[in-house]
């Protein structure tokens, strides 16, 4: 007697690998899925970390708080802070909606003023951070010592952030 397979024992092994190889290619692509979703809410709060990271410093460390509103009824916040990225002898820092929508922190050594012209010197001594494209509104509230920051961005949720100031 010979010990080798049957052609119906082959098949059925055949058909067996096939199945498993299958479910195994479906598991991974359903993983790399999931991974790509993660990846994409990990960035998204990173993002809202940062940016609520510099609210706190710049409203934490600042001298003084000025929120005015503008033709669109969004907020432009002037804070002097020791809280400095670029240049540690700018210290005025204003939060505003670009006319393209953009949400812009101007860090200058003078205070900055939406309703001047700007001339070349302005950009030599002042650094412009995008943090965000695409903004609808963006308000701030407070109570003195309490800031409360909404910005919602164009087919996104409102975010919220709470900052305070320190020292008062």
């Amino acid at each position: 007697m010979k010990k080798s397979f049957t052609l119906l024992e082959l098949i059925i092994s055949i058909t067996i690998f096939m199945i498993m190889t299958i479910f195994l290619y479906k598991t991974i692509d359903q993983t790399k899925y999931t991974n790509s979703i993660f990846s994409k809410k990990q960035e998204s709060l990173e993002d809202i970390n940062h940016l609520h990271n510099i609210f706190l410093e710049d409203i934490a460390e600042s001298t003084s708080v000025s929120v005015s509103i503008d033709k669109n009824k969004n907020s432009i916040v002037k804070i002097v802070t020791n809280n400095t990225f670029h240049n540690a002898n700018f210290n005025h820092v204003t939060y505003l909606i670009g006319n393209t929508k953009k949400f812009i922190r101007i860090e200058s050594l003078k205070v900055f003023n939406e309703n001047e012209l700007v001339n070349i010197d302005f950009f030599e001594n002042v650094y412009i951070d995008v943090l965000f494209d695409d903004i609808e509104f963006f308000e701030i509230k407070n109570d003195g010592i309490n800031f409360n920051i909404f910005i919602k961005e164009k087919n996104k949720k409102l975010k919220y952030f709470n900052a305070y100031k320190l020292g008062t």
